[in-house]
This record gives structure tokens, C-alpha cells and sequence, in this order.
């Protein structure tokens, strides 16, 4: 149960567990309820009680737990009585924690700020007296201020003395004897309770000792079960890579498949067509370039040619004519204007003969052109597809190696899996001690067997835990009585010395 920062309200019907709450609080705080005997904290149906409190300290910001267990043991005055087994404060920040009772109460008192009396008194009230509470009484405030403590004592003390003093008065030499035999019997109470001790210790070690050699067989019947496991992984690993493998094979023969129709049944043939075809088409371009560039482009420069010597012919003697020179400036001959005219006409008529001439040429070497640029692209074509087809063939070649190599690392590590799997299927039998007609039987029979011997190492170390903190609290037990009993033989001699010295 968790309680927040300022007022809870706890609420329920009568005997249902509230003040069993508030109970719980105290004894994790002080060990003890007021009003309550420990032995009415444990339930009637027997057992163990436990109580762990959380808390942080108002003055140091420390977080704190407090932990108490105990339980009903025989009483060597007949009966049982209450026995505390665990004791342990843990607080935030330090080392180790505290397991003596007065340590205990001393470092929760530093933690709360104050001790048991006075929590008993301002911080806690039990059902019925919070009027009280509101309205004290001046007995009830010495007794929350501690200041009735020291008049309690001297009445006690007053009590004991008149007792004594009715009864005949103890001299000094009587009080030493008496103490002399309350000495004696706390040593033949601790050395009784020593031995029991040690009877209880040897019966606790050697039911230790069988329980760790218990928890020592199961733990190795849990390691060759875990390695049976861990080989049923590997097989299942092994599994994966397989159907990766038969996969990737798949993937590959379904490509070689789509290849072959691509190719057709007669790929060599066809490989030969198609560099024919490149053959060909080669030639053919080659055939229109020669006849372009030392045909049709040699003409058309010796006509430009030409008709550019026409064109200067007329122009010159046109010049001449229109100059009405009787003279040739140039060569100094008689000008026959006749003869001009008739020179001038006939040039004119080559000029147009050859100007229609390299029309025609011209369409001529445009039409090559066009076959010449349709032959290249064709070729190119050609060469693609040509060259689509020995990929083709190249991509086959290496699909087909492929599918080999996939089909044969397969079939090694199909023929691995079936010897791995027989084998781990028989030592799960020898294990189990079970057959197993298949391996996912027997997966499931490691994984079932696993299961109940991780539940039978917890319990087998539970166990183990739970002994060992019981030799622990005997031993610490018994350091406690040594301690008194010690205490008790110091007394016993100091005593004894007093006497003598009375004597």
C-alpha cells in the first residue's frame, strides 16, 4: 500500500484490516505494538509474518526501508513464544545496512526525529482518544513531554524498597548470592540454548548441503537441456538459410526461364542473323559514303567551280561591251562585238546547263544523305539488338552457374540438416528418456522439459537462499549468546570476588 503526501483517509468496515495497517506501521518502526502481544501479530494459521515499510526521512531526504520477519517458535517453558528471524534497516546513501535492534531504533530515531515514547504518545493514537488528543489533560501532556519518566522511576523504586523492606530487608552478602545464581543460570540457559543452536545449525548445513547438491544435478540437467536448445536453434538457423537458398535458386531459374523464351529455340542461328545483318548494314553505309563523298561531292565542287568561271566570263565581257573600248584592255586586241555577243550568249546557255546540273545534284546527294543516315541507324539498331542478345546469352551462361552453385550448396546443406537433426533428435530421447517420431516433437518435448527444470532451479535456489539465511540468522543467534553468556560468566566472577571480599 502506498500512502501520498498529507491526509489518508482509511476507510472500511469493522475487522477488516484497518488498524491491522496502522499496527504494521509501528511494528516495522519499534518492533513491538502497544497493547498487543507479539505472539497475537502472527495468523492464526501459522506461518511467517512480514512487514516491509518504505519511508524518507522529513530530515534528511534519505529514502529508508525497514524490514521485520518473524515467527512462533517452541519455548523451552513449554509453549511457543515469538521469535524475531529478519531485522534489517536499509537507508539511502549508505553502505550497509542495520540488523541490531538497538542500532536499529537509534538510527530511525535520527531519521524521524524522534524516539518510540514519544511517537507512541504525539504521533500515533489508537481508535476512540483523538477528543483526548484535542483536549489533554496535564498527565497526558508530561507523559507526550516525557516529563512524568523520572517520577515514574522514583515511585518504582519507592515500591521495590518498601517490598524489600517487608519482607525482612536483603543484605549486601544476600543480594551477591542472588546475583551469583542469576549469573549461573543465564550460563547454563545460554550454553543450553548454545547447543541447541548447534543442533540446529548441523541439521540446517546438512539440509543445505543436500539442497545445493540437488540444485547442482538440476542445474546440469539445465545446462545439457539449454545446449540441446541451443542446437535446435542452430538447426532452425540452418532451416532459414535453406529456404533462403531454395528461394534465391527459384528467383534465378525463373529469369533463365524468361531468357530462353526470349531468345528462342535456335539462339545460335539467330546470333548469326543478326551479325549478318551488322555485316550488311556496315557495308551498305560504308557503300553510300564512298559514293557521297567521291561521287556526288566531287561533282558538285568541279561544277561550283565551273559555274563560278562562267559567272566571271560574263560579268567581264559585259563590262567590256557596256564600256564601248575598240580594245581588249587586257590583251590589246581588236574588239569584234559580234563575236562578244555570241560568246556571251553561249556562256549563258553552259551557266544554266550546269546550274540545272547541280540541282539535280544537289536533290541527288540529299537523297543519298537520307540513305546514308537510314543505313547508320539501321546498323545501329543492329548493333543493339545484337548486342541485347549476347547479354542475353552472357546473363544465361551466368544464371546457369549460378543455379548450380545455389542447387549444390542446398543439397550439402540439406544433407547436413537431416545427420544434425537425427542426431539432436536422439540425444533429446536420451535426455527425456522419451522417443520422438519427428524433430518438432522433440523441440517440443526440450522446450516442455526446459520449462519444468527453470521452475525446479528457482525453487532449488529459492530453497538454498532460504537455508542459507537461516544458518545465518543461527549463527548470528549465537554470537548473541556467547555475547551473554560472556557477560554472564564477567558477572559471575565480579560477583564471586564481592563475596569473597564479604566474606
Amino acid at each position: 500500500m502506498r500512502f501520498k503526501p498529507g491526509v489518508n483517509k482509511i476507510s472500511g468496515r469493522n475487522a477488516s484490516g484497518k488498524t491491522t495497517l496502522l499496527e504494521a506501521i509501528l511494528f516495522a518502526l519499534f518492533g513491538e505494538v502497544p497493547g498487543v502481544n507479539k505472539r497475537d501479530l502472527i495468523p492464526l494459521r501459522g506461518g511467517k509474518l512480514h512487514v516491509s515499510l518504505r519511508f524518507r526521512s522529513p530530515l534528511t531526504g534519505q529514502g529508508v526501508r525497514v524490514t521485520r520477519e518473524g515467527m512462533l517458535v517452541p519455548s523451552r517453558r513449554g509453549g511457543e513464544e515469538f521469535q524475531t528471524t529478519l531485522l534489517k534497516l536499509e537507508v539511502e546513501g549508505e553502505e550497509r545496512p542495520y540488523t541490531k535492534e538497538r542500532d536499529v531504533r537509534r538510527r530511525i530515531r535520527e531519521l524521524l526525529g524522534i524516539g518510540k515514547r514519544t511517537f507512541f504518545n504525539v504521533v500515533y493514537a489508537r481508535q476512540k482518544e483523538f477528543v483526548e488528543i484535542l483536549n489533554p489533560r496535564r498527565v497526558r501532556m508530561d507523559a507526550i513531554l516525557g516529563l512524568t519518566t523520572p517520577a515514574e522511576i522514583r515511585e518504582q523504586l519507592r515500591e521495590v524498597r518498601r517490598k524489600l523492606e517487608e519482607r525482612g530487608g536483603l543484605t549486601e552478602r544476600g543480594a551477591i548470592e542472588e546475583r551469583i545464581r542469576a549469573a549461573e543460570r543465564d550460563i547454563e540457559e545460554a550454553e543450553g540454548e548454545l547447543r541447541e543452536l548447534s543442533e540446529r545449525r548441523r541439521e540446517l548445513e546438512e539440509k543445505l548441503t543436500e539442497a545445493r547438491g540437488k540444485l547442482t544435478a538440476i542445474m546440469e540437467r539445465l545446462r545439457r537441456a539449454e545446449n540441446l536448445e541451443a542446437e535446435f536453434e542452430k538447426l532452425r538457423e540452418a532451416e532459414t538459410e535453406l529456404q533462403v537458398l531454395r528461394g534465391r535458386r527459384r528467383d534465378r531459374e525463373q529469369e533463365l526461364i524468361g531468357l530462353y523464351k526470349e531468345i528462342g529455340e535456335q539462339p545460335e542461328k539467330r546470333l548469326a542473323e543478326l551479325q549478318q545483318r551488322r555485316r550488311e548494314m556496315t557495308e551498305l553505309e560504308e557503300s553510300l559514303q564512298r559514293t557521297l563523298e567521291e561521287e556526288l561531292m566531287a561533282e558538285r565542287r568541279r561544277l561550283d567551280g565551273e559555274i563560278a568561271t562562267l559567272r566571271h566570263q560574263i560579268e567581264e565581257h559585259l563590262e567590256l561591251k557596256k564600256s564601248g573600248l575598240t580594245r581588249c584592255p587586257k590583251c590589246g586586241q581588236v574588239v569584234d562585238y559580234q563575236l562578244l555577243e555570241r560568246d556571251i550568249a553561249k556562256w549563258r546557255e553552259e551557266l544554266e546547263a550546269k546550274q540545272l546540273r547541280l540541282g539535280d545534284l544537289e536533290a541527288e546527294i540529299k537523297a543519298t544523305q537520307s540513305q546514308l543516315n537510314s543505313a547508320r541507324e539501321r546498323r545501329l539498331e543492329v548493333e543493339r539488338a545484337l548486342s541485347r542478345f549476347v547479354e542475353k546469352l552472357r546473363r544465361i551462361e551466368e544464371l546457369r552457374k549460378t543455379v548450380r552453385e545455389l542447387f549444390e550448396r542446398g543439397k550439402a546443406l540439406e544433407d547436413e540438416l537431416e545427420k544434425m537433426g537425427e542426431a539432436v533428435r536422439l540425444r533429446a530421447e536420451e535426455t527425456l528418456n522419451q522417443a520422438f517420431p519427428t524433430l518438432e516433437e522433440a523441440r517440443r518435448g526440450i522446450e516442455e522439459h526446459l520449462k519444468t527444470l527453470r521452475g525446479e532451479a528457482s525453487k532449488a535456489e529459492g530453497e538454498v537462499r532460504s537455508l542459507e539465511a537461516l544458518i545465518g540468522e543461527t549463527e548470528r543467534r549465537r554470537l548473541e549468546v556467547e555475547r551473554r553468556r560472556e557477560e554472564a560468566r564477567r558477572t559471575l566472577e565480579e560477583e564471586r570476588s564481592k563475596l569473597e571480599r564479604v566474606r
